[in-house]
């Protein structure tokens, strides 16, 4: 009788582990069925994303004239990064994205990305150093990098 609880107890928690399982692998599909279901949300999110490459594409052609004008390329490469963001808490839901990105594994490169973000904005628009600009970019960028990598 008390090899049949025990047995039974641990089938119960066996029976609950694979419950939990199943609906942490629901819950991920569930995100991927709703991406089939709406085709517009999608475009939505494409069309963002593409804003948002597009913005860093331009940047990119300012990367040679950052001694001379470090505003031109870090503007528009903060603005396109938290375009790229954007799109994504647009897709994920902003509530599901911040949840995801202040995850303890996630929390470093999140704090990566905020810091590259603002010190950006500081180094162009209140320093006006270049070099900072450079570093704080680079910060931004693998932040960036990172999110894109994790989410997609």
């Amino acid at each position: 009788a008390e090899n049949a609880k025990i047995a039974q107890q641990k089938a119960a928690l066996a029976a609950n582990s694979a419950k939990d399982g199943l609906a942490k692998a629901g819950s991920g599909l569930g995100g991927i069925g709703a991406l089939a279901m709406s085709p517009v949300k999608l475009a939505q999110f494409a069309g963002l994303f593409m804003l948002g490459f597009i913005l860093i594409s331009l940047s990119l052609s300012f990367l040679p004239l950052l001694p001379i004008n470090p505003a031109k390329f870090a503007l528009l490469f903060a603005l396109g990064s938290l375009t790229m963001l954007g799109s994504v808490a647009f897709l994920r839901g902003p509530q599901a994205f911040f949840a995801i990105a202040l995850q303890r594994e996630k929390l470093p490169f999140s704090v990566c990305y905020g810091v590259g973000l603002l010190g950006t904005f500081w180094a162009t628009l209140i320093a006006r150093s270049y070099l900072f600009t450079g570093i704080f970019a680079f910060l931004q960028a693998v932040g960036l990098l990172y999110f894109l990598a994790s989410f997609v």
